[in-house]
């Protein structure tokens, strides 16, 4: 990869989901099959996660005093892939009835550099013995491995693949339905 980044060993993954599985970990299951930047999950509110609806709503916003910007600068809906809701049911059941406005983990915010995940991804590369990024080049690679178009994978990541912008902009956005069909070929 451009970053020399190496691929996670099947096996080092395998010990990782074991172990998140054993501390209910969530937020690892975000980054395993959603591939979304450590900001984009670590800032949610109780609700931007839609579980009747199977969608994450990724938006900017202001809670006393706690900026989230995204890196993108666009907010949007993105489809929850089935695994990943049955993670949130069985480690964060509260957003079974939970719906305000607060963020989950408010605590992961750093008001220096208004920024959400610094200390998540600091305990995550301990925890885990790599960095929470390589759960997000996981996904990256497995779609482009499944020759998913870019714009799915912008849709779904917000990652956006060099030299991709003016092609990408030619298509029509695809419905959630569409995205939700692309992000569940992810296992």
């Amino acid at each position: 990869t451009k970053s020399g980044r190496k691929p996670l060993d099947a096996e080092v993954l395998a010990e990782a989901e074991a172990k998140a599985d054993r501390l209910k970990d969530v937020r690892f299951w975000f980054g395993r099959y959603q591939g979304l930047r450590k900001q984009d999950y670590t800032g949610l509110r109780w609700s931007d996660i839609d579980l009747d609806a199977m969608t994450i709503n990724i938006a900017q916003y202001e809670w006393h005093g706690q900026v989230r910007t995204l890196k993108t600068g666009e907010d949007r809906v993105v489809p929850l892939h089935s695994k990943l809701a049955s993670k949130v049911r069985e480690f964060l059941p509260e957003a079974l009835d939970r719906n305000d406005e607060s963020p989950i983990w408010p605590e992961d915010y750093t008001s220096k550099t208004h920024a959400w995940g610094a200390r998540f991804s600091e305990r995550f590369k301990d925890r885990y013995g790599f960095g929470s990024h390589d759960l997000r080049a996981l996904v990256v690679t497995k779609m482009l491995e499944r020759n998913i178009s870019p714009y799915f994978l912008k849709h779904i990541t917000g990652h956006a693949v060099d030299g991709t912008k003016s092609v990408i902009q030619g298509y029509v956005q695809p419905t959630l339905e569409e995205v939700r069909d692309v992000l569940e070929l992810l296992d």
